[in-house]
């Protein structure tokens, strides 16, 4: 979670350490999505290889991928 740049207090929470998200991965026509679902939330990504897209890391920062 550090190399996320998920902030410490963060990382300390004992929930945050435990639970298993659940990764689900899909391709259709070229475009790809990754949804991960866990207890607390779910978060989708949909992109198309090698074009820029702008997201929202886990800590909340806007981001280019």
């Amino acid at each position: 979670m550090k190399e996320l740049g998920v902030n410490q207090e963060i990382r300390k929470f004992t929930a945050a350490e435990t639970f298993k998200p659940r990764v689900i991965i899909r391709e259709k026509d070229g475009k790809w999505s990754l949804t991960s679902e866990n207890t607390f939330k779910s978060t989708t990504v949909e992109f198309t290889p090698g074009i820029e897209f702008e997201d929202v890391s886990p800590d909340g920062h806007q981001i280019t991928v």
